[in-house]
């Protein structure tokens, strides 16, 4: 493991309020899903701006 930086000698989480990390962890999850919906979204703008109704994941699954 590596040395611990010279002006923190205690871990984040270890010591101080709950409530904080809490808050921390949530705002952390709520980025990382809010990302992957992002993502989602650019996908299914992309594949419905290829102008290919049946290269569309919802034309393909509904009307094979």
């Amino acid at each position: 493991m590596s040395e611990p930086a010279e002006g923190s000698s205690q871990a984040v989480f270890v010591t101080g309020s709950t409530m904080r990390h809490v808050a921390v962890m949530t705002a952390t999850g709520s980025i990382g899903l809010m990302a992957i919906f992002l993502v989602d979204l650019l996908s299914l703008l992309y594949v419905s701006w290829l102008g290919r109704p049946p290269g569309s994941a919802s034309r393909r699954s509904c009307c094979s």
